[in-house]
């Protein structure tokens, strides 16, 4: 079992600046006369990467940064914009070899962050962004904007000479027995990027555990955001040869569409145990697609585990979601889809200049793959509580001739067309052990064959303004308490796409949103948090939608009960796409902090979000040097009652009571350490330490 003070530490990892040796870097910098301090900072990051010792920081003054060599780093690190502007890290005209060429690449390492870059012009097969390698753990990649990084430059409709042309705008790509775990890709921009056969956002091979949560993935010539799993290529044993246990939630992914295969916004292609969770997924050429291409490798497990719900999937060319290997050896089993909305995909429509995919115009495309849902190769797949809600004289399910269909579990779930009554097209395929050569017009006729839908309707669900895609649901909408009775939260979660109460008056609702008795002018999605960093407290939150809103107060109490204003940030007005905001309280009190914003609308009607709680206690315990030889040397205004010093897997390595000033530390073994000071039963300050 983990300890609570090495949980802490973990926090801090993630959350805080490090504290160790600070390195900096400025365009008025020098690599040969600088030395990397304040002062005196490198001219360029890869040179100030090599310099920097292991944990350090490395901050990077605003400025473009023409690098002439990729920036590698194989040891922790943190790499962080330092001040307000922009830090452009441009690849164009860069000298390296065409093949396999990266940016940024994070290679057999642990602990490393990469914070508010902005990366772009990286051209040629095989390019790369970021490019995460080997095995490690807590990768954190946030706050970046990653553009142009292709095969080709600025052009996302040239078809690609063979299935071998290939670029990423972000990669971790696990390749030993030791897994690549702790990934966390969080509140990035990544757009124009031709990426051939790959894919923008790509998670591949050896992966156990990851976080992709609230990226804006747009104008992508194929595939935004995937988790695969047995390939090959990776390297990686074939019984881990699988990303897993990941959690895909509230991006937003659009215009992602290429002229050689059906390109999905998120795909789950070969992975397990993964959940894909209030996302906005529109203008792809298909919206979710849940597969497996790729034959199963020995000791490895078929696609299963995987969780869909409370996503928006609309307007998309060929289908909304695909669920189904394309290999019939390789079917997705144990999978659950609940409260989606579906909404009018199968458009045909052209997407950043394609108008054809594999030859044939998207139009034809589209109607060769059918409906707002294509069932593939399945077995054991459970669809409820979703609305689908098709084109005129488009089909709003159909399973694909040729493939099989096993327990196929669907119901609770609200069927309806503009013109009339949609049709499930079951034509060519054995479908739960029954041979079928039938469409359906009706719900009716469709239960009496299959005894599936025998809680479905045919119903207009109710939303509020599907012109403008707001599909937050009426006061009077049908799809109110029209869910599955049994409602389980893993299946459906307890927030929905808004992040209100998934479950409100007693009963589910049907679809993405669960209507609330006043919804909010503002629909909140994570992260919405607050946690401590150097500089002070600093608070996150983004929002999905706005309508009519104005500001933002921050409010803070020391108490939990009389809040105080101390700083308002603009609102958006209106808007259906996510915006990710932040700020920071530079003067906390040094105590237990009490945080909430007051989203203020245009006409002074105001709500207050839930309260965040932080303890905040300057760091008060110094010490050095770090990284240290034998001896570390304390000072601390109060005294300490014991000093702990653990592995970073929390494991206590030495254990000291009111430890002196001074630390004999001789025979620790080289390596990182956490440290946790306890200067009363409820008081602890966690650091980290570098021996040598």
């Amino acid at each position: 079992m983990q300890s609570k003070s090495s949980f802490a530490a973990l926090l801090v990892l993630l959350f805080a600046v490090n504290l160790c040796a600070q390195v900096h870097v400025s365009p008025g910098g020098a690599d040969i006369f600088g030395n990397g301090d304040i002062d005196h900072p490198y001219l360029t990051i890869a040179f100030a990467v090599q310099q920097a010792p292991p944990g350090s920081v490395v901050y990077i003054s605003p400025g473009t940064y023409n690098e002439t060599s990729e920036i590698y780093i194989d040891k922790p690190l943190n790499l962080v914009k330092n001040g307000t502007g922009e830090v452009i890290i441009d690849a164009i005209g860069r000298t390296t070899p065409a093949e396999n060429k990266y940016m940024i690449g994070i290679v057999d390492a642990d602990l490393v962050t990469i914070d508010g870059l902005t990366l772009k012009n990286c051209i040629g097969n095989g390019s790369k962004g970021i490019w995460v390698l080997g095995r490690g753990s807590i990768i954190t990649i946030k706050n970046c904007a990653v553009s142009n990084i292709g095969w080709v430059s600025n052009n996302l409709t040239q078809m690609p000479p063979n299935n071998n042309t290939v670029a990423n705008a972000i990669r971790v790509e696990g390749t030993e027995p030791t897994p690549l775990s702790v990934i966390f890709i969080l509140n990035n921009d990544v757009y124009n990027c031709a990426t051939g056969w790959g894919e923008a956002i790509s998670l591949v091979g050896n992966i156990d555990g990851f976080q992709v949560e609230n990226n804006t993935v747009h104008e992508i010539s194929n595939i935004g955001i995937v988790a695969a799993g047995n390939y090959a290529y990776t390297g990686a044993p074939s019984n881990v040869n699988q990303s897993r246990n990941g959690l895909i939630r509230g991006n937003n992914v659009y215009h992602c569409m290429s002229p050689i295969a059906n390109s999905a916004g998120i795909y789950l292609d070969g992975s397990i145990n993964c959940t894909v969770s209030r996302n906005r997924i529109h203008d792809n050429a298909v919206g979710i697609s849940v597969g497996g291409e790729q034959e199963v490798g020995a000791g490895a497990f078929t696609s299963n585990g995987h969780r869909v719900f409370n996503n928006l999937i609309y307007n998309n060319s060929v289908t909304g979601i695909y669920i189904g290997s394309n290999n019939p050896s390789n079917a997705v089993i144990n999978t659950t889809v609940y409260n989606n909305t579906i909404y009018k995909n199968r458009t045909g429509a052209t997407i950043n200049g394609v108008s054809m995919i594999e030859g044939l115009p998207a139009s034809s495309f589209a109607d060769n793959f059918g409906g707002d849902v294509l069932l593939q190769n399945i077995d054991d797949v459970k669809f409820k509580n979703n609305i689908i809600y098709p084109l005129n004289n488009k089909r709003a399910m159909v399973a694909l001739e040729g493939y099989t269909v096993d327990n196929f579990v669907s119901d609770y779930n609200i069927y309806f067309r503009d013109d009339v009554a949609p049709l499930i097209d079951l034509t060519g395929l054995s479908f739960n052990g029954l041979d079928l050569e039938e469409s359906y017009n009706n719900l009716a006729d469709f239960n009496a064959t299959t005894s599936l839908e025998a809680h479905s309707f045919l119903a207009d669900p109710g939303f509020v303004d599907a012109a403008i895609f707001n599909f937050n649901l009426t006061s009077t909408a049908f799809a109110i308490d029209k869910g599955d009775t049994a409602y389980v939260a893993f299946f459906s979660d307890t927030l929905d796409f808004a992040r209100n109460p998934r479950r409100y008056n007693g009963r589910i609702d049907i679809g993405a949103y669960e209507s609330q008795v006043a919804p909010l002018a503002v629909n909140f999605i994570a992260p919405y948090r607050a946690y401590k960093v150097e500089a002070g407290v600093r608070i996150d939150w983004t929002t999905a939608t706005e309508s009519n809103s104005s500001h933002f107060d921050i409010e803070r109490s020391t108490n939990g009960t009389d809040f105080k204003k101390i700083g308002t940030v603009e609102a958006q007005k209106n808007s259906l796409t996510v915006h990710h905001y932040s700020t920071l309280d530079i003067q906390p009190a040094n105590e237990m902090n009490y945080y909430r914003l007051k989203q203020v609308d245009l006409d002074g009607k105001f709500v207050y979000t839930t309260i965040l709680a932080v303890s905040y206690r300057r760091f008060e315990v110094q010490f050095y040097p770090n990284p240290v030889g034998n001896t570390l040397h304390l000072e601390s205004e109060h005294p300490i009652e014991k000093m702990m010093l653990e592995d970073l897997l929390g494991k206590t390595i030495m254990t000291i009571n009111n430890p002196d000033k001074n630390i004999e530390l001789s025979g620790l073994a080289s390596g990182q350490y956490i440290m946790v000071f306890q200067k009363s039963k409820d008081e602890v300050e966690v650091r980290r330490l570098i021996k040598n």
